[in-house]
């Protein structure tokens, strides 16, 4: 049974949820990033890898992740975890992980920082009928591993990473991004809307049974909203407003054109409460083009209540910012 899969550019991007209270600034890079971006009670966010418990991902210690949360005041974390190493039942069970990742969630919570749990990577996982019941039982694992941890600690979330990037099985991608109709990919689409109703209803019922408020929370690429906004599949923000606590939309060539990614975001922020995804400071020229882009959209919306941050990637790449 396959569970994890290679992240595009994961050793290339990082992802910070960066909140809107970046200020103009004159320094260097490294007092620019501690003295700036640290500011405000929120903090940031990052999803992270580093619990992963697979051989390709790091595998730092408890104290070294709580190292870097301090060093760059990350209060939210989007973990990626393995549920089945976390269940005693299951012939991959580890106490050795299990217990490492009790041991964080325990410093984080202590530490005022939330975790959720980052699952369902793989396209397959989200696109593909066949496939549902995967993701559902990872859901599943997570919400019974949440009720095991000990009082005062628990998940903050369900997170769920929309990805586009598969194998050609099933998505004609020539006519998405081509703006061409293909029943095919509206077809998937409506099952991608009313499995994210499913997931949602699973979590409804779950935080009612026993008494929790987990967040269920998606990463989505604004090329669903648009495409799914001239009729091509279903999928615009609207429809996901219905079933998502926020999103975390992801934008193309930001360095190049952001007047566009400024236009693209004013109508997101419209319709519901996201962090604006951005990529990392390998898509621009300088450093200093990259902090100021952000700080550019964060003053943009810095007023707006449905702003909640921008996003780049990932907690592991934070240790390579000097």
């Amino acid at each position: 049974m396959v569970l994890f899969f290679q992240k595009k550019r994961v050793n290339s991007i990082i992802l910070i949820l960066l909140f809107p209270v970046l200020m103009s600034f004159s320094c260097d890079h490294e007092q620019l990033l501690l003295s700036h971006l640290n500011r405000g009670e929120s903090g940031m966010s990052a999803w992270c890898y580093s619990l992963t418990g697979h051989p390709d991902f790091p595998d730092p210690t408890v104290d070294e992740m709580m190292e870097v949360c301090e060093k760059f005041n990350l209060k939210n974390l989007f973990c990626f975890m393995n549920p089945y190493k976390l269940t005693p039942a299951h012939e991959t069970y580890d106490p050795v992980y299990d217990a490492k990742v009790r041991a964080f969630l325990k410093k984080a919570t202590d530490a005022g920082i939330s975790v959720h749990a980052l699952t369902a990577e793989h396209p397959d996982l989200i696109w593909y009928p066949d496939a549902f019941w995967h993701t559902e039982q990872l859901f599943s694992l997570f919400l019974d591993f949440n009720l095991t941890l000990e009082e005062g600690v628990q998940l903050a979330g369900m997170h769920l990473d929309v990805e586009y990037w598969d194998y050609n099985r099933g998505w004609n991608w020539d006519d998405f991004w081509g703006d061409i109709y293909n029943e095919r990919n509206h077809e998937m689409s409506r099952g991608f809307i009313q499995f994210a109703a499913d997931l949602k209803a699973m979590i409804d019922s779950y935080n009612k049974a026993n008494e929790k408020r987990l967040l269920f929370t998606a990463a989505v690429g604004y090329c669903q909203h648009e495409k799914a906004m001239k009729g091509l599949i279903d999928g615009n923000f609207y429809q996901l407003s219905l079933f998502f606590d926020y999103l975390v939309s992801m934008h193309a060539d930001m360095a190049v054109t952001t007047e566009r990614i400024l236009k693209e975001t004013r109508e997101e922020l419209d319709i519901m409460p996201s962090y604006i995804g951005m990529g990392g400071a390998i898509d621009f020229e300088t450093v200093d083009e990259y902090y100021l882009f952000a700080e550019r959209v964060a003053r943009e919306y810095m007023n707006n209540p449905n702003f909640l941050g921008l996003c780049v990637f990932n907690f592991e790449n934070l240790q390579e910012l000097k």
